[in-house]
C-alpha cells in the first residue's frame, strides 16, 4: 500500500510540528512539505516533483 503524502500549510510553527508530528505517527502516512503561506507552498512545490511525487494531500490548517 502506497503512503498518503501530505503538505500542509500554516502559519504557526507550533502548529506545524505538531501536525506534522501526529501524521507521521499515522502508519502510511508521510509529511512531506510544511509551508508557512500559499504563496511559500507554490515556491517550494517543485521540491516535491522533482522527488517524483506526483500526488499528495493538502491541509490547510
Amino acid at each position: 500500500m502506497n503512503n498518503i503524502r501530505l503538505a500542509i500549510i500554516e502559519d504557526d510553527t507550533l502548529v506545524q510540528e505538531s501536525l506534522c508530528a501526529f501524521f507521521d505517527a499515522i502508519s502510511h502516512t508521510d509529511c512531506v512539505l510544511v509551508a508557512s503561506s500559499i504563496e511559500s507552498f507554490l515556491i517550494d512545490l517543485p521540491t516535491l516533483e522533482n522527488h517524483h511525487i506526483s500526488s499528495y494531500w493538502i491541509l490547510i490548517y
